[in-house]
């Protein structure tokens, strides 16, 4: 795989770097999953201004978004303290 393509396509979709390469699952899940909630809040919620959203699905949204994006690093952060172990 081209680590060129592999660091544009995570620039634009963090997390998708992860999950094409099949490393660091979990996190590169939860950080995808974080980051099409926060795209698709943009999206359906153009009004919303970061972070506030003026939708129910908006807002759903963005906790999602949030909740994902910190157990993600806190998960990271996990596994590399456990690999160095």
């Amino acid at each position: 795989m081209n680590p060129y393509l592999i660091a544009v396509g995570n620039a634009l979709i963090p997390g998708l770097g992860y999950l094409i390469l099949r490393k660091r699952q979990i996190f590169g899940t939860l950080v995808f999953i974080g980051t099409v909630a926060w795209y698709a809040m943009t999206f359906l919620d153009p009004a919303a201004a970061p972070p506030f959203s003026t939708t129910v699905l908006g807002n759903m949204l963005e906790v999602i978004a949030v909740i994902a994006t910190t157990i993600a690093f806190g998960y990271d952060a996990y596994a590399l303290a456990k690999e160095q172990n």
